[in-house]
């Protein structure tokens, strides 16, 4: 009799659970940071501009805490910024700078010179004064103290001061603009023809050389780009040349260096350290492609995409970050056949924080503040996050991502990726990434 109400009693208790309503039950040894962490993944994956999207996240605190299809390939848009300039800085050094040379061919005694070259070294920087005094010295929401590069930009009108200084008073011949340190293609597979045009706001971009002047724009307003960059900046020293009394006989014209050439003058960039800070801050795309091609250039001997494309990748995987399911097309991620693994993102961003290098300092240094000048002024401000939240953003037709680091109420740093494809409405997306920011910078 005793046995028959012990079964009995088994088989209620039994019915009682398998009749309970649901209830969720944590993850065998999930801890409080985990479930906070994931609490906050489907808030921000909740919202109205998230829904139909395709999203990629990895939150992490030492070890991932939360994420949605880490190990997918997405399209990253700016977020490739971050691989293209930490490789940078990887191989050249924060204090790298890159030089435009001015040569001479056949000098006279009377100061005269038979031809003037000018020889692109990948400076991305070169500007005419008026492009660097609206571009280079402050930007909005800078303060007067503040300037995009501290150690100041080269000018075209600096080149030509230092050849009239070295005493050329006339150009007998043609002044030749040589940009061979790259090779002549202009353009990055998978690029929109808009990006070009104004069709669709741009351009965005002006087209690659090594000899470039004002990021290839062919007007100060930005609207248009210079069909040949190299004859363009040679043009630009022509002009300032004869502005300083330096007399141009002949024509400008698109050709290398003949042997026997000799230096006379030179301008440099700032560090390469400032330019990072310059592409990651304001997400510039031009200066993101030369860096690509230059790291091809110096350490491959070639200029090409494809040459740099190979530095790019043997320099991350020689700092051990994960590269798998990593396709790289351009250095700015302008073009819609790259692709990057939020969980390659978020090791970029382990490497700059647990790195002591002087490259990971540059890195860190380099990405945009929330509620401050860059891509990030304006939003999240008279939160947490304000002037704590670091990231890079990025956004292309379908993708809108942001990816970088944020400080919890316990002083934590937190690094979090999130990558949204297939999406229809970019602009819309600016709320949920922000949720993401703010609810972080709360967090745990």
């Amino acid at each position: 009799m005793r046995r028959s109400w012990l079964r009995l009693g088994a088989l209620s208790a039994l019915a009682a659970f398998v009749l309970a309503p649901a209830q969720p039950v944590a993850r065998a040894g999930e801890t409080k940071l985990e479930r906070r962490a994931k609490e906050i993944v489907r808030e921000v994956l909740a919202t109205d501009p998230a829904e139909g999207t395709l999203p990629g996240i990895v939150v992490r605190r030492g070890r991932v805490l939360a994420a949605r299809n880490r190990n997918d390939r997405f399209t990253p848009a700016s977020i490739q910024k971050l691989a293209t300039t930490a490789a940078a800085l990887m191989r050249f050094g924060p204090d790298h700078r890159f030089a435009t040379r001015a040569l001479a061919v056949g000098a006279r005694a009377d100061g005269s010179i038979g031809r003037l070259v000018l020889v692109g070294g990948g400076d991305p920087t070169l500007a005419s004064a008026p492009f660097r005094k609206r571009y280079f010295i402050r930007r909005d929401g800078m303060t007067k103290d503040e300037r995009v590069f501290p150690s100041g930009s080269p000018t075209v009108g600096s080149i030509a001061h230092r050849i009239a200084a070295a005493g050329i008073t006339r150009i007998r011949g043609n002044l030749l603009a040589d940009d061979s340190l790259f090779d002549r293609e202009r353009t990055q597979d998978g690029w929109k023809s808009s990006y070009l045009d104004r069709s669709t706001g741009g351009p965005y971009v002006g087209l690659i050389s090594a000899l470039v002047v004002n990021q290839g724009y062919a007007n100060l307003d930005q609207t248009k780009i210079a069909s040949s960059p190299a004859l363009f900046a040679a043009r630009k020293l022509r002009d300032a040349l004869e502005n300083r009394g330096v007399e141009v006989d002949g024509r400008v014209v698109y050709r290398s260096a003949p042997d026997g050439a000799f230096e006379i003058a030179r301008a440099t960039s700032p560090p390469l350290g400032e330019i990072v800070g310059w592409v990651n801050r304001w997400s510039a795309n031009h200066p993101a492609e030369l860096l690509l091609k230059g790291l091809g250039a110096t350490f491959r001997g070639e200029g090409s995409t494809d040459a740099g494309r190979r530095v790019v990748k043997r320099a991350l995987r020689d700092s051990r970050i994960d590269i798998d399911g990593y396709r790289l097309e351009d250095g700015s991620g302008l073009s819609l056949l790259d692709r990057m693994t939020p969980r390659m993102v978020a090791g970029i961003l382990r490497w700059a924080l647990r790195s002591d290098g002087p490259d990971a300092r540059a890195l860190r240094r380099s990405l945009a503040v929330a509620c401050r000048p860059g891509t990030l002024f304006h939003r999240m401000c008279e939160t947490r996050a304000e002037g704590n939240l670091r990231g890079k953003t990025g956004l292309v037709s379908g993708v809108r991502a942001m990816a970088g680091w944020v400080r919890g109420v316990d002083g934590v740093r937190t690094i979090y990726v999130a990558i949204f494809n297939r999406v229809d409405d970019e602009g819309a997306l600016t709320s949920t990434l922000d949720l993401l920011g703010r609810r972080l910078a709360r967090f745990p």
